[in-house]
């Protein structure tokens, strides 16, 4: 998402760059030159060139000009004999048919040991890179751009011991997310259950939502067990629908009695009762069509709990439901 999304973390990751000093300065010098007239990416430039003292010309050719964004796999071993770290980084974006090019850039390694964060910036140069770190002893916590700095797509898996101490323990949202991504992607059932266990814990929407979409992602017998429970007890509004929209990726009997079930107490939120249709509708042959096709045939406020009821009909594939969307 390269306009609002995307620029707004480009000038994120300029801000970190520059400092807040020179940014902010940069900030008020442009607002003064261009007033009431049209903002060009030049006078953009020139305005914390002035500030900074750098000339900004590789960073605007990277991250505004050209296409793509770093997709960064790193690996991550532990050595107890030699006490350090071995980190090896690798641009994966350059096996896209896109052909976006190798970034340079700096690239924060992090790591906590008794519970004292420490970092540790690599410029990254090349396609691959090996760090090594020395650290007194095998770190707590293991991190990469630890204070969201950079624009990056991250695969990092330091281990699930690792992995399950960052779901609960990261300060970051961001931290908390990706450990529950790295988790779920394993499939196994232990990992599953702590990723629902801490959607449970999470105090923030957010990350709740991006858990969902990492257990729906699993496949699993354990994931569909765990969205279930999750569908049963999420009150939040700002949560259940994207959950619901996630649930409905997966068909499975489970799912279908936990929303059945939601929809029989009545979920009095439109959105979610939208997408519980849907999910419905998912579950293709065992979907109940009775009750999708009397809540298509009633009339709500704002036309969202109908429409989920109509799509719901036509997520069954089934002949019958031709005839009712037709009418």
């Amino acid at each position: 998402r390269h306009l609002y999304p995307g620029g707004a973390a480009r000038l994120h990751m300029l801000r970190k760059e520059l400092g807040d000093d020179a940014f902010f300065a940069g900030v008020r010098t442009s607002l003064k030159r261009v007033a009431h007239k049209v903002v060009e990416t030049a006078v953009f430039r020139h305005c914390r060139v002035e500030a900074s003292g750098r000339s900004l010309g590789r960073w605007f050719d990277q991250w505004i000009r050209s296409k793509g964004f770093p997709k960064l796999k790193v690996a991550y071993a532990w050595d107890g004999k030699q006490s350090q770290a071995t980190f090896t980084i690798e641009q994966t974006q350059l096996d896209e048919k896109e052909e976006v090019p190798v970034f340079r850039m700096p690239l924060d390694i992090g790591w906590t040991i008794d519970g004292v964060p420490h970092v540790r910036t690599v410029e990254l140069e090349r396609a691959k890179h090996v760090v090594v770190v020395p650290m007194a002893k095998a770190p707590d916590a293991v991190r990469i751009d630890p204070l969201g700095r950079a624009v990056i797509k991250l695969e990092l898996n330091p281990g699930e011991t690792l992995l399950r101490r960052q779901l609960v323990e990261a300060p970051d949202v961001t931290g908390r997310i990706l450990a529950g991504n790295e988790l779920c992607k394993t499939g196994r059932r232990k990992n599953i259950e702590a990723v629902r266990d801490a959607y449970r814990n999470e105090a923030f929407w957010g990350v709740r939502v991006r858990f969902a979409e990492a257990l729906a992602g699993a496949e699993t017998q354990a994931a569909v067990e765990a969205l279930a429970a999750l569908i049963a007890d999420e009150q939040d509004g700002l949560v259940l629908e994207p959950l619901l929209r996630q649930a409905a990726k997966l068909r499975a009997p489970e799912i279908r009695r936990a929303v059945e079930a939601r929809l029989d107490d009545g979920i009095g939120l439109y959105r979610a009762t939208q997408a519980a249709y849907e999910v419905l509708g998912a579950q293709r042959d065992e979907a109940p069509y009775g009750l999708l096709a009397e809540a298509a045939g009633v009339d709500d406020r704002y036309g969202f709990e109908q429409s989920g009821a109509f799509r719901a009909l036509a997520g069954t594939r089934r002949g019958e439901a031709l005839d009712v969307l037709l009418d």
